[in-house]
């Protein structure tokens, strides 16, 4: 994704080779998890809807999380002049809103659905706030408001899903199945710190026509609206992820506790005729 299109062309052999070589290895590892006594990653476990829609909640709001936090601390950075180690203390106002989004979620006890789409529309209205309040003449105060809300949203998530996997998950499998959560937050992260930052770039480079520099952007005002039009553009298409892992996250259920066996009855005597 970084050199596609800019050092080599989409339809170019090196791109192409490793397009190839990432099915190959997906494939394989498909193959490899379907046959090992045992899988990290048991194929059976994406059988059940209800794991299988929480893994990919996960993967969304890893996407979106990690791509909110990276380019905003860029934003602060670039843009309003913040140092590396003050825009690192703007993360203190998202942490503020973890905290008080667990201190509320054991008072509210909200079942799984209603908790997972506050935590889902919090965030996506977190983010969607951002796109406003990037632009240079904002109160840097509109922007702590939004990581507050942020933090609300995500504590919502990150400790309901893990829950909702270990209700879902078959005993013997407990330990694959949480641990399956955070492989796929993992992954979302990845995913995600590479596509909006390639997103950022390509929209900086198709409007100001030369390649992204700190340098460059503080040197020139029309340089810098133009990574401000890309901060707005990746923060609206981490908003659109957050709001599709909204319908998944709309899918799932408290589990429903499966009622006591016959045979764990007592039986009862028998009575004489």
């Amino acid at each position: 994704m970084e050199w596609g299109g800019q050092r080599y062309a989409w339809t170019s052999g090196p791109i192409l080779a490793m397009i190839t070589a990432g099915v190959a290895s997906l494939a394989l590892f498909a193959w490899r998890e379907s046959v090992a006594a045992h899988p990290v990653l048991p194929p059976s476990l994406l059988r059940d809807r209800t794991i299988r829609n929480s893994y990919i909640v996960q993967l969304l709001i890893g996407a979106a999380m990690i791509g909110a936090m990276l380019h905003l601390m860029l934003y602060l950075q670039v843009a309003r002049g913040v140092s590396a180690s003050d825009s690192g203390l703007y993360l203190a106002f998202m942490a503020a809103g973890l905290t008080a989004s667990g201190m509320l979620g054991e008072r509210l006890r909200l079942a799984t659905r209603p908790a997972l789409l506050v935590g889902t529309a919090c965030a996506a209205a977190a983010i969607g706030g951002v796109v406003l309040f990037v632009h240079l003449g904002t109160s840097l105060w509109a922007i702590r408001g939004a990581l507050v809300l942020l933090g609300i949203g995500f504590g919502q998530l990150i400790g309901r899903l893990i829950m909702v996997v270990q209700d879902a998950a078959p005993a013997h499998q407990l330990g694959v199945a949480t641990t399956g959560i955070r492989f796929f937050q993992s992954m979302g992260t990845a995913v995600g710190a590479a596509l909006l930052g390639s997103i950022l770039s390509r929209v900086y480079e198709a409007r100001s026509g030369g390649a992204m520099s700190s340098a460059a952007i503080a040197a020139h005002p029309e340089a810098m609206n133009d990574f401000v039009v890309g901060i707005e553009v990746v923060f609206a298409v981490a908003g659109a992820v957050v709001l599709l892992a909204m319908l998944f996250a709309a899918r799932l259920r408290d589990a429903a506790r499966p009622a006591p066996s016959s045979e764990s009855e007592p039986k009862a005597e028998p009575v004489a005729a």
